[in-house]
């Protein structure tokens, strides 16, 4: 095997999902910014009466971020760096509306059957939209606010909401440690918020009705451990993100293979992967039909860019009970984006 990127230096993951277990529990102080404003940790809180601007830019999905990160940021050590020297790579799921931030434009676009009218609504009824709505659906701004309450100012990127982008999050975050532009970098990721929004997205995109949507975020920071690493420690070595080409066995085979390969060639102990047959297949045909399979979104639910940080967190969690050696991780988002990351269990 090649030497790792990065090692996980410290996880956690809020999944509050029903029958979702938390992993590692979120401290009850959400960073300095939202414990100063005497907030609670409860991942679906709507913001205060007094309509703060920063708690509402920052939204839901911001909120959690702000959760998970700040716990690791202090967990890890981060807090004690210097804060160009610690990097933030995020990958959200879709933002959706709240209901009431809408719902007044709505109703004054209304045609007289009680309809929608385009014509109305750009005719004065978006004036009725909450000004600071806008902000909150870009996943950069809570972002950028969560950067501001961390004091963390490395490098940085935030990414899309396929189930890849939370494999190209810890990529991006691992490079950079890898190649010593971050002495250790956060990684962030949100799960679906449920909800008709999230619900309705999944049934247009084919999801699988026996495959519930899961809640919740997940964040690791990344950095470099001693040699030899400690037993248990988890190493991201090389990975892949995309949708491959043919048919999805031979994609699944194609994305497979060049993550193997380039982490140089390891036989995982475990391949942790959705329960899909075109997996399945795949696996077979690349002779690892009988090695160990675990599917942790099977009880969580679908994690989106969440997906692959869980699992990592759920490894750091569980140090010296976990086999050594090479773990594969596999995921696939609803509208066919793939991602592979090959792990090493010390």
């Amino acid at each position: 095997m090649t030497e790792p990127l990065a090692t996980v230096l410290a996880s956690a993951f809020h999944a509050n999902g029903e029958g979702a277990p938390a992993w590692r529990d979120v401290p009850a102080d959400w960073g300095p910014l939202l414990a100063a404003r005497g907030r609670t940790p409860d991942v679906d809180d709507e913001p205060p009466g007094e309509d703060d601007p920063a708690l509402r830019v920052l939204g839901p999905h911001g909120r959690q971020l702000g959760a998970v990160l700040g716990a690791v940021h202090e967990a890890g050590g981060a807090a004690t760096l210097d804060r160009d020297a610690v990097g933030l790579f995020v990958a959200t799921d879709v933002v959706d509306p709240e209901p009431d931030d809408i719902l007044p434009a709505l109703r004054a676009s209304a045609d007289k059957e009680g309809g929608f009218d385009l014509t109305r609504f750009f005719a004065g009824g978006f004036r009725s939209l909450h000004p600071l709505w806008p902000l909150a659906q870009l996943n950069n701004v809570a972002v950028g606010q969560v950067a501001i309450d961390l004091a963390v100012r490395g490098e940085n990127a935030v990414f899309g909401s396929e189930a890849d982008a939370g494999v190209r999050a810890l990529l991006e975050a691992a490079w950079s440690v890898q190649e010593g532009h971050a002495r250790a970098a956060l990684v962030g990721a949100t799960a679906p918020r449920a909800g008709a929004f999230a619900e309705a997205r999944a049934y247009v995109e084919g999801w699988p009705a026996d495959r519930p949507l899961g809640q919740g975020a997940c964040a690791v920071l990344l950095g470099t451990s001693p040699a030899p690493r400690p037993r248990g420690a988890v190493s991201i070595l090389a990975g892949t993100t995309g949708h491959g080409t043919g048919d999805d066995a031979t994609a699944w085979e194609d994305v497979i293979e060049h993550a193997l390969s380039s982490a140089g060639g390891p036989t995982p102990v475990v391949v942790h992967a959705p329960g899909e047959p075109a997996l399945t297949e795949a696996l077979g045909a690349l002779g690892m039909a009988s090695i160990e399979r675990r599917d942790l979104e099977a009880g969580v639910g679908h994690l989106g860019p969440a997906s692959a940080l869980a699992v990592l967190a759920v490894l750091d969690a569980r140090p010296g009970n976990e086999p050594a050696g090479a773990h594969l991780l596999l995921v696939r988002g609803p509208n066919g984006g793939r991602g592979a990351l090959v792990l090493e269990v010390a």
